[in-house]
Order: structure tokens, then C-alpha cells, then sequence
């Protein structure tokens, strides 16, 4: 089994290393399977990403979500490795913000423990775990929202057999690849 810190290397190393078409096909791959998940479709609430660094391109994601007549959330990270998600009308309406990551301009708070919530990661296994950058402020969050509908987006290739979990982890409910869905 690898540690936490060398498969977040390899993992990173890897989905950098991807050319757009493969970011671009994996992605909509995978939104094609998001959009027909029951729980999606039922949800009022998306609380989404803005991809960052190669991740799953969640984009057309939120623009299905925004047509749809959702409400949007965006994560905005704050001190203490705490954040917290706001709302947004169009994904124009975002702005760089701590480390890099695009962030809603807007400061209306989504504060709705029935979303259905798109979770980044780095690495997860076949038990739904997940590993992110290393700050927690997933972790963090879902510690206090435990009842979120939590679905992972990665690549093929970013899910293994098994890797040693941490108590404060929380499991995905679903995880969503451009070839598979792990419930």
C-alpha cells in the first residue's frame, strides 16, 4: 500500500501530465454518467469546485446544474482551514482567490445540509475514501455537514484498490469515472 503523501505525489504528477482532449473527453464522460444520477436530479442544491490543476472539468457541470434552475455553491476558502460555499447565477461570477483556486465574487452564503456536493480529490479507492491536497478543508466541512450526499469526480486512473483511511475521513457515496460508478 502506498502513504498518503507518495500516492498524492504520484496522483498529482499523473493528472498533470494529461493534454486537454483527455481532460476534455474524460470530463464530459463523466458528466454524461453525473447528470442521469438520481440524486443529482432530485437535488435543489449543487455545491460544486471550480477545476483547478487538471481536475475533472466541472464547468459544464454547473452550467447543467444553473439551466436546470438549481442553486449553485462554490467553495470559499477562510482561515483555519475552514470554507465555506456561495452562491453564483453564471460561472462568470468568480474571481482568483487563496492559493490560486477560482472563488464566487459573490458573498451570499449556501448554507443547505440537503445538497448534493461534487468533492475534488487527488486519489480514492474502491471503499469510496478519498484523499485530497493535504489542508483538510474538505474533511473539515463534512465533519460538520455528515449528512451531505458527497460524490467524488476522477479519472480512471486515480482510483486504486485500497489505501489506509483516517478516522476523521469521510467516504464518498459515489464516485463517479469516466468508465465506471462506485457505489
Amino acid at each position: 500500500m502506498f502513504d498518503k503523501s507518495s500516492l498524492r505525489e504520484h496522483m498529482l504528477d499523473k493528472r498533470m501530465s494529461l493534454d486537454e482532449d483527455t481532460v476534455k473527453n474524460s470530463s464530459s464522460a463523466i458528466l454524461n454518467k453525473l447528470i442521469n444520477l438520481p440524486d443529482y436530479d432530485n437535488s435543489d442544491t449543487i455545491l460544486a469546485y471550480y477545476p483547478f490543476k487538471n481536475e475533472i472539468d466541472t464547468i459544464p457541470i454547473i452550467n447543467d446544474a444553473l439551466s436546470k434552475g438549481k442553486r449553485v455553491g462554490l467553495p470559499v476558502t477562510l482561515e483555519d482551514h475552514q470554507m465555506a460555499f456561495y452562491e453564483i447565477w453564471d460561472i462568470s461570477e468568480v474571481k482568483p482567490g487563496r492559493y490560486g483556486v477560482m472563488e464566487p465574487a459573490m458573498d451570499i452564503l449556501v448554507d443547505d445540509s440537503d445538497a448534493f456536493m461534487i468533492v475534488p480529490g487527488v486519489a480514492f479507492d474502491m471503499r469510496k475514501n478519498r484523499i485530497g491536497f493535504g489542508a483538510g478543508f474538505y474533511d473539515i466541512y463534512l465533519s460538520r455537514y455528515p449528512d451531505l450526499y458527497t460524490c467524488a469526480l476522477a479519472y480512471d486512473f486515480q482510483v486504486i484498490d485500497a489505501f489506509e483511511a483516517e478516522e476523521h475521513d469521510k467516504a464518498m457515496d459515489v464516485i463517479v469515472t469516466e468508465s465506471q460508478l462506485i457505489i
